[in-house]
């Protein structure tokens, strides 16, 4: 009995702590930029056209770029680089890589990789 009036209060702050944020480590006043990308398709026939979009954050007010990257496939970018879309002309598993460039340094990179399926 004695155990429950003691842990129970210390369950009901933890807890009230972590619904009010006191718990998260997410750092106050993130400023680095970043970047991840998305595909549209994680599998393809081949021919298929997968589109990759970029998810960036804090680059605004930066000389900001984005170079990509595909180990095969035709790539071709589309918005002034942001976004890219790559046709695989034959079946096997491959990467696109997108490189976020920011004021002439390579700030991070993100793969996406991608199967294709010979036509059925």
């Amino acid at each position: 009995m004695y155990a429950i009036r003691i842990l129970a209060p210390l369950i009901l702050c933890v807890g009230c702590l972590h619904i009010l944020g006191c718990g998260d480590r997410t750092a106050v006043g993130d400023t680095q930029p970043g970047m991840s990308i998305s595909a549209s398709a994680q599998r393809v026939y081949v021919g298929e056209t997968v589109t990759f979009v970029p998810k960036t954050k804090n680059l605004l007010g930066k000389d900001a770029r984005i170079d990509w990257h595909s180990s095969s496939g035709k790539l071709e970018t589309a918005e002034e680089g942001r976004l890219a879309r790559v046709v695989f002309d034959t079946p096997g598993t491959y990467n696109v890589d997108a490189t976020l460039i920011v004021d002439g340094h390579e700030v991070k990179r993100d793969t996406a990789r991608i199967e294709v399926r010979p036509l059925p």
